[in-house]
């Protein structure tokens, strides 16, 4: 980030226009290119069992807090959590939630009298990294606005900002959820 800043002149203006365009920087700017590769490490680095746990986290729209308790039920729900003995299913995903955060892969949002983590989110960087490897791997499908029967396939679908006048039709999706922000 460093190098892309000295490039751009000692404008505030200039750097807050780079940060408002980072995403589209991400793919277009050889600096930032390397920066999607070295948080790309730290997704391939994962062992199996957290990266669809990982993955999972871009179903929640761009800058949005994610209440933790919700999260963790629907790794558990959805089979992200595999049984251990003498431990729940939820006590297995607070467990994960715990590995990804002591890997700085989540952004702790707030944390409760005992010290757990009761809010989280994802840094806008790193969502970007999750959402093209959840998309290569057909795991997960965002749409900002409605689905029809001719858009791609994804386990989890995710809608945000679902316009009033439009429709839904799932059609042959071999989706196991759908949420709604």
């Amino acid at each position: 980030m460093g190098g892309l800043l000295s490039t751009k002149g000692k404008n505030a203006s200039e750097w807050k226009r780079l940060c408002n365009s980072l995403n589209a920087q991400l793919d277009s700017s050889p600096h930032l290119t390397y920066v999607k590769k070295i948080l790309s490490l730290s997704y391939l680095d994962l062992p199996s069992y957290l990266k669809s746990c990982f993955l999972y986290l871009c179903v929640f729209p761009e800058d949005h807090s994610i209440n933790c308790a919700r999260l963790i039920r629907l790794w558990a729900a959805d089979g992200f959590s595999k049984r251990k003995q003498g431990m729940t299913l939820e006590e297995v995903a607070r467990e994960y939630l715990i590995k990804l955060n002591h890997r700085n892969l989540i952004q702790v949002a707030q944390i409760d009298s005992i010290g757990r983590v009761r809010e989280c989110r994802v840094h806008d960087l790193m969502r970007e990294v999750i959402l093209s490897k959840s998309e290569e791997l057909s795991l997960i499908q965002t749409q900002p606005g409605y689905l029809t029967a001719t858009d791609g396939i994804g386990r989890h679908l995710s809608i945000s900002k679902r316009a009033n006048n439009s429709s839904m039709s799932v059609g042959n999706f071999q989706t196991h959820s759908i949420m709604f922000f």
